[in-house]
């Protein structure tokens, strides 16, 4: 247990106790968050990476492949904030022009009979 609240506090995870450690709530908590993770992701083994929800890694993979992975999700993420940008500017845009009028006359069937003038 004291190896563990030393690796805890060297991490940064200032909070971690033993009494943490044993809390059997949170243990719990922590099993129904992995067999929902192992379920949704079809998670058969360790080491398993899901990256952004989108990604999954299974085994042990170079440091290069993870960086081509944030790569790509870096790029995808830009290119949605843009379209949205881009949808957002649109609808102000739209919000902001007066409503177009026509003065044209209203189609009508054609087949309707007209109503000689007299």
């Amino acid at each position: 247990m004291d190896m563990l609240l030393d690796v805890a506090k060297t991490t940064g995870l200032k909070d971690c106790t033993e009494a943490t450690l044993t809390n059997q709530e949170l243990l719990q908590s922590v099993k129904r968050e992995m067999a929902e993770v192992k379920h949704k992701f079809s998670v058969s083994g360790v080491p398993h990476f899901i990256v952004g929800n989108k990604i999954q890694l299974s085994g042990a993979q170079p440091a290069e492949y993870f960086l081509k992975v944030f790569d790509h999700l870096a790029t995808e993420m830009a290119k949605n904030e843009q379209e949205e940008e881009k949808a957002g500017q649109a609808a102000s845009a739209a919000a902001t022009e007066p409503a177009a009028t026509t003065t044209e006359p209203a189609a009508t069937d054609a087949k309707a009979e007209t109503t000689p003038s007299l």
